[in-house]
């Protein structure tokens, strides 16, 4: 791994209680911790020296905290830490994180940086009288990690959360919330891990009973992770059988409602109808009422596909939410009405989002029903009901694709597999013809899969499409079209459900590769190795990413993608798959988008300069490893690893870099240091053969106009000559 970004202090409460030796101020002055080549910040500050770099930084009278010891399901048991070493702003070096006690009932944190010494560059106190976390987790996925800050605020309020994520020259708080009970983790959903961290929020209803939902970054805010239920809710279904089979202080009934909700997330639908029909027969002294059993029976019923059972409940829901009684089922009369607007007075925010999943309900009930109409009428009343709710938004962006969708789907259906060269040549020309409802053009990406096909399974085509001249921009829609048996399978990923599955509007198929796996069981599988442009049409582009489907049944699962990997470098990309089959691959590109705290030395822009990469990659298990990171030698990336470990006083490292060890001195004499690394200087490239072999001449900061020019060596680039133009 080339990321050190979470350090585990285990023995600082042996400085708490003042049995440790401490350090010298002398001793400490040290360079600062650079992640990518230490083991962990330990290596570099022992938890004594971190106590004494602390202290000073203290408010009067405050303490550091001592570490939590807990013993709930959501930490395992662990010491949680409250000093924390990570790199939080990408520079490459550490800081220092530290809760402390002001009084016995307020206590704060503070973030420590290193620069030419320590400064304290963030604090915050006063949001609670504990701290029931201090942790570091990757939430935006941008491979650096967020601050989760947990204040514990009271046993029934229970704790709030803050997520500090470090954003231009500072932190900032990005999300917040509220939480009894926390898991942090990166859940491998119905389409594989997407390398952020969700949240998995527990709030307690009363007594035992919590609220459980699974939240993740959507780039704006926390989102509902859908995808994730899967994974996560299992554990939330253990629980409540437990608490049903237990015996809990409160009544049966909110075990056997909150159970039901987790079958229904997990996909026992069967099975959550059981848990409502137990539920509801118990008597509910008022809680929960029995109009809540109605949404979970609803989605229960959907997932059955009994869609005019589902109708019913959903059209009941309605009724039990405004009064009103919907006679007809197929139409609205003037009573049946309802906006936003309606009950102003009567319907809190929780109520309009019930009543908003009641008309999602009955919207995609009459899409099972076949009645589009209704159905479109319905979704769009809960939009209007309420507006941040993305799901009906979704479900009718959909619609309008999945018409274009099914005549794709028609054009190669009953195409045997000796057909398949002859309508693939005819496809572009189809489409071009194609008189779409809009008036908009359909526009087609497509790209056959190579490889060794599978007895039973047959071409296999990849088809990215988009409605030019509609209301969309980009890449709408990803199809896997396929022989089966001698019959054509479809299957389809909408842009508009990107959060979950990762293929958003910039991402288009260019290269696919079939194979058959056979695991150490002797199990055979059909894969499918899929490279996207993850920047189509647009900068940078081609940026590789790289998805691992298998077939299972009729339908392809995502087994890995590369989004969940940190170590992916793919801007200006080329992803080159190794062998016949899908076991190793080498992944080319460059530094523009790496965030490694070398990549803002200089200003990189999509032209360059840029350091280059090759790297190898492996498969292990159902996912592949980076085995091997090369940095392809340059003249470039020599002079940024020289500013880079000057500015950080790794005088040996910087050595290596330089003909003879004077160039270092005179380096530093020219201005060849940035305090704090990662100022963007300017270069200046007239020819572009300069990157490879220089020479380089700095035109701003304080090395402008200083030129440094390089001689080869063993296959590397050496800084043979360093110096400034004086001005005439």
């Amino acid at each position: 791994m080339n990321r050190v970004l979470v350090v585990v202090l285990v023995a600082v409460g042996l400085l708490l209680n003042g049995c440790a030796q401490f350090p010298t101020p002398g001793e400490l002055i040290k360079p600062p911790v650079v992640k990518m080549e230490a083991a962990s910040a330990e290596a570099a500050y022992s938890p004594a020296e971190l106590k004494q770099i602390v202290m000073p930084f203290l408010p009067p009278g405050a303490t550091l905290l001592a570490d939590q010891q807990t013993d709930d399901k959501t930490s395992g048991g662990k010491s949680r830490e409250t000093i924390r070493v990570a790199d939080l702003n990408g520079d490459g070096v550490t800081e220092i994180i530290a809760g402390y006690r002001i009084s016995q009932g307020s206590v704060g944190v503070m973030v420590l940086q290193q620069r030419e010494k320590w400064e304290k560059v963030w604090q915050e106190e006063g949001k609670g009288y504990n701290l029931e976390r201090l942790q570091l987790a990757d939430i935006t996925g941008d491979g650096r990690d967020e601050l989760l800050i947990g204040w514990t605020i009271g046993a029934s309020a229970g704790d709030g959360l803050d997520i500090m994520s470090w954003q231009g020259d500072g932190l900032k708080r990005i999300a917040t919330s509220g939480y009894h009970r926390l898991e942090v983790e990166d859940l491998a959903g119905e389409f594989g891990r997407d390398g952020k961290q969700e949240l998995a929020v527990w709030v307690r209803d009363t007594g035992d009973a919590f609220w459980v939902n699974v939240l993740r970054w959507d780039g704006q805010k926390l989102a509902e992770a859908e995808d994730t239920y899967s994974a996560y809710f299992p554990r939330v279904v253990e629980y409540y059988r437990q608490r049903i089979k237990e015996g809990g202080p409160l009544s049966p009934r909110f075990y056997w409602y909150y159970l039901a909700d987790a079958l229904v997330k997990v996909k026992d639908y069967q099975g959550a109808l059981e848990a409502v029909e137990k539920g509801a027969a118990l008597d509910n002294n008022g809680s929960p009422p029995d109009a809540h059993f109605l949404p979970v029976r609803g989605r229960a019923l959907l997932g059955l596909q009994r869609y005019q059972e589902a109708l019913t409940v959903y059209q009941s829901l309605v009724g039990e939410i405004t009064g009103v009684k919907l006679l007809q089922p197929d139409r609205f009369s003037s009573r049946g009405e309802v906006t936003r607007d309606t009950f102003p007075a009567r319907l809190p925010n929780p109520v309009m989002r019930m009543l908003g999943e009641a008309y999602w309900g009955i919207g995609e009930a009459y899409l099972g029903l076949g009645q589009r109409e209704e159905a479109v009428a319905s979704l769009q009343k809960a939009v209007d009901l309420v507006p941040d709710w993305d799901k009906p938004r979704n479900a009718l962006d959909r619609l309008t694709l999945q018409q274009v969708a099914e005549r794709i789907h028609g054009y190669w259906a009953n195409t045997k597999p000796e057909e398949f060269s002859a309508k693939l040549k005819n496809f572009g020309d189809w489409a071009q013809k194609q008189a779409l409802p809009g008036g908009e053009k359909l526009f087609l990406n497509y790209t056959p899969v190579e490889g060794n096909y599978p007895p039973g399974t047959g071409p296999v085509l990849l088809v990215d499409w988009a409605l030019e001249g509609g209301p969309f921009s980009g890449i709408q829609a990803h199809g896997i079209y396929w022989i089966q048996n001698n019959h054509l399978k479809s299957q389809v990923l909408y842009s508009v459900d990107a959060f979950n599955h990762g293929l958003d509007q910039s991402r288009a198929a260019i290269k696919a590769r079939v194979a058959q796996k056979v695991d150490a069981q002797g199990n055979k599988f059909t894969e499918l190795g899929v490279v996207y442009d993850g920047a189509h049409g647009g900068s940078g582009s081609p940026q590789p990413v790289f998805y691992l489907w298998r077939l299972v049944g009729d339908r392809w699962q995502v087994v890995w993608r590369s989004d969940e990997s940190h170590q992916w470098r793919n801007s200006h990309g080329k992803l080159n798959f190794a062998g016949p089959g899908l076991e190793e691959f080498t992944l080319e590109g460059d530094s523009w988008l790496v965030n490694d705290g070398r990549d803002n030395i200089f200003k990189e822009s999509n032209p360059g300069p840029h350091r280059h990469f090759l790297d190898t990659w492996q498969r292990k298990g159902d996912g592949f490893e980076c085995m091997e990171a090369c940095t392809l030698p340059s003249a470039y990336n020599t002079l940024v690893e020289l500013v880079y470990n000057l500015s950080l006083g790794r005088e040996k490292e910087a050595g290596k870099l330089v003909t003879e060890p004077g160039l270092l001195e005179q380096a530093r004499k020219y201005g060849l240091v940035q305090k704090p690394p990662g100022q963007g200087w300017l270069l200046e490239l007239p020819d572009p053969r300069a990157e490879q072999s220089g020479p380089l001449t700095v035109v701003s900061g304080s090395a402008q106009g200083v030129t440094v020019e390089f001689v080869q060596r063993d296959g590397q680039w050496l800084a043979s000559k360093i110096y400034r133009k004086e001005k005439s």
